[in-house]
């Protein structure tokens, strides 16, 4: 996985990684901002269910890094302040 990146990186890539994911995924999912083990940022995409075998998940949007985890069910929020 590639080194975390800053945090004006990964807010700019965060709607491009709405888009691209739910056009692909064609379900639920949320974009939120992580940090790194290298304190840089990634991008952290809770899905409502696995990908289908063989189909492939970006590992970085418009070059931050991304970070999938299989929560269950996404519900929408209120919104909120972003980062």
């Amino acid at each position: 996985m590639a080194a975390g990146a800053t945090l004006d990186q990964a807010r700019a890539a965060r709607q491009a990684a709405l888009d691209r994911l739910a056009a692909d995924r064609g379900g639920t999912l949320r974009v939120n901002l992580a940090r790194t083990k290298d304190g840089g940022w990634a991008l952290k995409v809770n899905l409502e269910a696995a990908a289908p075998a063989g189909t492939a998940l970006p590992e970085e949007i418009s070059g931050v890094p991304v970070r999938y985890e299989v929560v269950g069910r996404v519900r929408a929020r209120t919104a909120r302040r972003p980062f």
